[in-house]
C-alpha cells in the first residue's frame, strides 16, 4: 500500500494519500513531515497540521531529555572509574612516548631512506 502512494507523491495528490496514511499508520511522525511538506509546497491547509507538530516537539523533548540522562551516566561513570583507580592505590599517569612520533610521509627510522608508510608502518600491526 506504502508503495501505490509513492506514484502520486511529488503532486497535490500525494497530500490525501499521505493523510490517509498518517491516520491509518503506526509512526505518523515520518509520514507527518512528509505531509506537512507537501501541504506547504501547494499550500493547502489540513487538519493534521498541529498533531504533527506537537508530536515533532514532543519528539525533540524526549531526544533532549534522552541525550542528558546520557551525559549524566557518562560523567559519573568517568568519575566513578577515577575514584577506583584511586582507591585501588592506581595513579593515574598519561602515556608518553619514548621517541617521537612518525609521520606516515616522513622518512622511516629504520634508515632505509624510503618513506615510513612504504617501509614500517604496516610491520609493526
Amino acid at each position: 500500500m506504502f508503495c501505490s502512494c509513492l506514484r502520486g507523491i511529488g503532486d497535490r495528490r500525494g497530500i490525501e494519500k499521505l493523510q490517509y496514511i498518517y491516520a491509518n499508520g503506526n509512526d505518523a511522525v515520518y509520514i507527518g513531515d512528509s505531509l506537512e511538506c507537501l501541504a506547504e509546497i501547494y499550500a493547502v491547509d489540513i487538519p493534521e497540521l498541529p498533531d504533527i507538530v506537537k508530536s515533532r516537539k514532543d519528539q525533540e523533548k524526549r531526544q533532549k531529555k534522552r541525550e542528558k540522562e546520557l551525559n549524566k551516566l557518562a560523567k559519573n561513570y568517568r568519575e566513578m572509574k577515577e575514584l577506583e583507580a584511586l582507591e585501588d592505590g592506581e595513579n593515574i599517569i598519561p602515556f608518553k612516548r619514548d621517541t617521537p612520533k612518525v609521520g606516515r610521509n616522513e622518512p622511516c627510522p629504520c634508515g632505509s631512506g624510503k618513506k615510513y608508510k612504504k617501509c614500517c608502518l604496516n610491520k609493526f600491526e
